[in-house]
């Protein structure tokens, strides 16, 4: 199960292309395509932003 990033991560963030959204499962944080919802990209562990 995904969960959205609070705001205060996204904008330690690149801005995400169109289509995408990143999301956290457990303690990554995901680049995913939004009408698929397959996972795209590892961007980083939550832990080291």
């Amino acid at each position: 199960m995904y969960q959205p990033l609070p705001r205060n991560v996204l904008v330690r963030l690149r801005p995400v292309p169109s289509g995408y959204e990143y999301v956290r499962v457990d303690n990554d944080i995901l680049l995913m395509a939004v009408a698929t919802h397959k996972i795209v990209d590892a961007v980083a562990i939550l832990s080291r932003l």
